[in-house]
């Protein structure tokens, strides 16, 4: 699905053009020191339809992963991850946020953000969360490498923080974003978020790897 949208600029109004990727869940690279053995381990791919700002149809698609300590579903959302976990080892699970890294298409790494940090405060220290058993964790992950401040255009658009997309996606014609996309650029491209939990004391690297399986 495409989209256009108009942002206005000193010589008047610039279209934007935007694709619309499905990034997915392919695989998840459990710890080898797991205290236990992970048991039956399963990604399923679930499709959802919302409404869109003006009452489009979208479709939307949850990939969730699942072992014998959690439950886990992502949505990829442009510019950040989206996820709710659900503790269902029976023990306090527990995650440091400044152990948590995201690796872009290139390879480069960069730390996160997740809800409540400010903008200027995404490199200093972000602490930890326990979630107790039977709990639910609902967060984000925006890559601190992709936050930038945008001095905007005087009298026409203001001065703000922005979010660059995960996966390139705006393009400033409707030539260039057809181009990319019958070119597949992005498609088999992936990125990886290092979600360290901690399970009864032990630091479990999970490694979640999500892959541009094509445009919605």
């Amino acid at each position: 699905m495409l989209f256009a949208m108009s942002l206005m600029t000193s010589c008047g109004s610039t279209k934007i053009y935007m694709a619309r990727y499905d990034v997915g869940l392919t695989s998840v690279e459990a710890p080898s020191n797991a205290k236990d053995p992970y048991g039956n381990v399963k990604i399923t791919k679930v499709e959802e339809e919302t409404t869109g700002d003006k009452n489009e149809v979208l479709l939307i698609n949850k990939y969730e992963y699942s072992d014998k300590f959690i439950g886990i579903t992502w949505i990829y959302n442009t510019t950040q991850f989206e996820f709710e976990l659900k503790n269902i080892s029976g023990h306090t699970l527990k995650i440091n946020w400044d152990d948590v890294t995201f690796m872009d298409y290139s390879g480069n790494i960069s730390r996160v953000m997740h809800k409540g940090v400010k903008y200027t405060e995404r490199e200093a220290s972000q602490g930890s969360i326990s979630i107790p058993k039977d709990g639910r964790l609902q967060e984000i992950i925006v890559p601190n490498s992709n936050v930038y401040f945008s001095k905007g255009v005087s009298g026409y658009i203001p001065a703000q923080w922005k979010q660059s997309a995960i996966i390139p996606c705006y393009f400033n014609s409707k030539e260039d974003m057809e181009k990319a996309i019958s070119n597949k650029v992005w498609i088999g491209r992936s990125v990886r978020i290092l979600l360290p939990i901690e399970i009864e004391g032990v630091k479990n690297d999970y490694t979640f790897v999500f892959t541009v399986n094509g445009t919605y």
